[in-house]
């Protein structure tokens, strides 16, 4: 990950220890550094739009050590655009409308509304839309404004760039009754999620297409806002043999979504 050489480093020590990593390459590393814990973990971080980080800081905040980006991006139509970006604080909340998971994005709180303004840094670009907790299809901002879809209204609306959050498990190494799983093909059957106020996740296994898991009843109104998720939910998993028993997760919407675990039931090769 550091690779193309480290541009610019900034360390947050709250609420969580955090090293920051502005690549030469424009990509964003970040390393988890729990001492007391015994942790060390890197993750890559693409910005929303192709944005490409030219510096990186820390500045103290409120309640937390803030994040502080100047990003640079292309406009649809070519001309190069820089704006300053804060990474918005951890999300603790059971109400799906505050989550905040879009990049370069604008928040409305107030009377119910039907179209967004001051959007003008957006102009052109395809941006994802989170409606009193409701996720609404994508939309265009054009003239510095967005309308929501159908004419909808909404009291607290979040206009910004999508970005995809991506993790894949490790083969399975689970010994299979005659011996080690290692080198073994596998195919699941069924994956198990624990999450933790979750709105969207999607799944899937080698070589095949995302699929999405359900976190709503049939009892519920479709397309209403609902609580976020907390708890197991299953699902089928369509895979073939020759996989190492890997599965892939997705969110790349703008609600949240944490796993806490992940459990697979699989069949091995003989």
């Amino acid at each position: 990950m550091l690779a193309s050489g480290v541009r610019s480093v900034a360390y947050a020590l709250d609420p969580n220890a955090m090293i920051w990593a502005g690549m030469k390459d424009g990509s964003l590393v970040g390393v988890t550094f729990e001492k007391e814990q015994q942790m060390t973990a890197m993750h890559r971080h693409g910005l929303g739009g192709g944005g490409i980080v030219e510096s990186a800081c820390v500045i103290p905040g409120a309640d937390r050590a803030e994040l502080w980006l100047l990003v640079r991006r292309l406009r649809p139509n070519g001309t190069a655009m820089r704006t300053i970006e804060r990474l918005a604080a951890d999300f603790e909340a059971e109400d799906g409308a505050s989550a905040l998971y879009l990049d370069c994005s604008l928040s409305y709180a107030g009377p119910p509304a039907t179209a967004i303004a001051g959007l003008a840094h957006l102009d052109g670009f395809t941006v994802s839309v989170l409606a009193d907790g409701t996720t609404q299809p994508a939309g265009v901002v054009s003239g510095g404004s967005l309308t929501i879809p159908d004419g909808q209204s909404a009291s607290v609306v979040h206009v910004g760039l999508p970005y995809e959050s991506r993790a894949t498990t490790l083969p399975i190494s689970q010994g299979l009754g005659d011996g080690s799983g290692l080198g073994r093909k596998k195919r699941i059957k069924k994956l198990i999620l624990n999450l933790l106020q979750t709105g969207q996740v999607k799944v899937k296994a080698t070589s095949r297409s995302y699929q999405d898991m359900i976190l709503r009843s049939a009892a519920e109104t479709m397309g209403a806002s609902l609580p976020l998720f907390t708890g197991d939910v299953e699902t089928h998993i369509d895979d073939q043999w020759g996989g190492r028993g890997r599965v892939s997760i997705l969110c790349d919407g703008p609600l949240p979504a944490t796993v806490l675990a992940v459990t697979v039931a699989f069949d091995g090769e003989p």
